[in-house]
């Protein structure tokens, strides 16, 4: 779509042209999802935005058993605050990414923040507030440093006798956390926090690069792959086996890019995807008695 020269649409899509990123390289090469995300705020959006922000954290609130519901509030405002002084600052800017090699889900999320230390002060609150209580995440914080961030780290155990939950998390999800003045990043991994300090790693060898204001990537067979060996069943194996004969042909991506006054999306399915969805759609017709 194109707006009108002089418009006040146009003069917002003008903010998105020549687009620059910090965190092209934090995404793990051969994810099996991997996303990054860009954009300016027009200072005449900033109020808008903010008051959408209070509104979801209200409604949020509202979704929270009453009797945890002040707590709850002060946490949401706390990191409220957070997010209102970066929509000020005017600037988006993130990336993540899932892994599934060995089976093992590993996924690693960061971005820009206007405050950093605040966010962190943030996550304090939120472990005091929680203290004490049953099955309460564990949190450690000041573990260490890597590359000027701050690590920290949380414990969140599991309490599911679903056998999906516990081959693929076990009895808790570990979650690393890296603060800095201006960026946060944040990776689950089994093993610790080696997935966070890689990308943080990637991070520190990459320079700000020109970007589209968004793009992502599915990389199906690795997901059927994952899907199967948590819970094996004969629809997934159908699709599998049909994906497998499409290498490098079994991507869902996204991309938008801008155009004069204006701005295009593109969906790609490519072949490999479609032909594993009717082969598994052919296995659920014929387990059912179908043609």
């Amino acid at each position: 779509a194109q707006f009108i020269s002089g418009s006040k649409s146009a003069g917002q899509l003008a903010l998105m042209q020549n687009l620059k990123s910090d965190f092209t390289q934090l995404p793990a090469p051969g994810s099996a999802v991997h996303f990054r995300f860009t954009s300016k705020i027009a200072e005449a959006d900033k109020a808008a935005q903010i008051m959408n922000l209070r509104n979801s954290m209200s409604q949020a609130a509202q979704q929270i058993p009453e009797k945890d519901r002040p707590m709850a509030k002060q946490i949401l405002d706390g990191l409220t605050k957070v997010m209102e002084a970066t929509i000020q600052e005017g600037t988006f800017d993130g990336a993540g990414s899932v892994s599934l090699d060995d089976d093992t889900f590993r996924a690693v999320l960061g971005g820009k923040v206007a405050d950093g230390r605040a966010l962190e002060a943030e996550l304090k609150r939120v472990a005091d507030a929680v203290s004490g209580k049953p099955s309460a995440p564990e949190f450690k914080f000041n573990t260490g440093t890597h590359q000027g961030m701050t690590l920290h780290s949380v414990r969140f155990p599991i309490k599911s006798d679903d056998r999906t939950v516990q081959k693929a998390f076990g009895d808790a999800i570990l979650l690393s956390v890296a603060t800095a003045d201006d960026a946060f990043m944040i990776s689950v991994d089994p093993t610790g926090d080696t997935a966070l300090k890689a990308a943080i790693d990637r991070m520190g060898s990459a320079k700000a690069q020109g970007v589209t204001p968004m793009d992502a990537t599915l990389e199906v067979a690795q997901i059927i792959r994952y899907a199967q060996a948590l819970a094996p069943n004969p629809l997934l194996d159908n699709a599998l086996q049909t994906v497998q004969q499409y290498v490098g042909k079994d991507k869902v991506q996204l991309a938008a890019r801008m155009i004069e006054r204006g701005a295009m999306y593109r969906i790609t399915i490519e072949e490999g995807v479609l032909r594993s969805a009717g082969a598994a759609a052919k296995g659920g017709n014929n387990a059912n008695g179908g043609f």
